[in-house]
């Protein structure tokens, strides 16, 4: 039993908006990416986002703390990408950056002020990496997120996806392997 999870939920459910804020910020990060994962665009995943919580806040009294409220979340918000999806008739990538800039590998960019030729390369490197994570089959991608990008457990990735935690490390490892043999034939160097 998930205690303080089921105590922000009851809290929440009796009109609490701080409550419900509270499971946002702790949470808001995990949803955002696992959006930009599937979805890889910033403004569809900050939709999917909001639908997600939209959809948890409506639902809020359903949690019965049996399970953290993240992976709660999650189930969520995989339901509401297969839906975006359904509704908008597609189910691929797009490698580009937004045209703010924002993207999910680009926004692991280290701030300071590198060279011309600095930010260039580094640019090159982040688009293969984007290019070697999208060539991932979606359940794979997820993992990968959850793994490198939200440094969860294997324990915690088995609880918010469902599959034993031998299945989470066994498609780990594929997932790996398959970006290493991507990352090679590129002749990709980090």
């Amino acid at each position: 039993m998930y205690e303080g999870d089921l105590l922000l939920a009851r809290r929440a459910a009796k009109g609490d908006d701080s409550a419900f804020e509270e499971i946002v910020r702790q949470n808001q990060d995990l949803i955002y990416n696992a959006c930009v994962a599937a979805l890889r665009s910033h403004h569809d995943a900050l939709d999917v986002s909001q639908e997600t919580f939209l959809k948890a806040y409506r639902a809020i009294n359903d949690y019965r703390g049996d399970s953290k409220m993240s992976s709660w979340l999650y189930r969520i918000c995989i339901n509401c990408i297969s839906d975006f999806k359904r509704r908008n008739g597609r189910d691929t990538l797009s490698l580009e950056a937004d045209e703010d800039g924002e993207g999910g590998i680009g926004q692991m960019i280290a701030d300071g002020d590198p060279s011309p030729e600095e930010t260039a390369e580094r640019n090159e490197k982040i688009e293969v990496v984007r290019a070697a994570i999208a060539s991932l089959p979606e359940d794979w991608r997820e993992l990968v997120v959850l793994r490198e990008y939200e440094c969860m457990s294997y324990e915690e990735i088995a609880g918010i996806t469902g599959l034993e935690i031998g299945t989470v490390k066994s498609r780990m490892n594929r997932a790996r392997n398959k970006i290493k043999e991507f990352l090679k034939s590129r002749n990709f160097s980090p």
